[in-house]
């Protein structure tokens, strides 16, 4: 069995940071509230040699969020549809 070595790794971090660029807000019991990308304000920090990429995302002035409760976050890779590929629970 073959290791990735650190060059794969950076590879794979270079992915990471230009495909995954959309984070999908839901409320508690999964139903989306909005989906946000990089043009609408998300923030993604880290590049290909360190091991930590973070998400930052602020929403201020959304009336998508009146009387709303978020209860999870979700990173995908596109911009409608797709599989969710990591979850925060709240």
């Amino acid at each position: 069995m073959a290791q990735i070595n650190n060059y794969g790794y950076e590879k794979i971090r270079q992915y990471i940071l230009s495909s995954w660029n959309y984070i999908e807000v839901q409320d508690t019991t999964g139903i989306a509230l909005k989906r946000f990308g990089i043009a609408d304000g998300l923030e993604v920090t880290g590049n290909a040699t360190t091991q930590e990429i973070e998400y930052k995302l602020v929403i201020t002035g959304d009336s998508t969020f009146l009387n709303q409760t978020v209860g999870k976050s979700v990173l995908l890779e596109v911009a409608t549809n797709g599989s969710p590929i990591a979850t925060e629970i709240y």
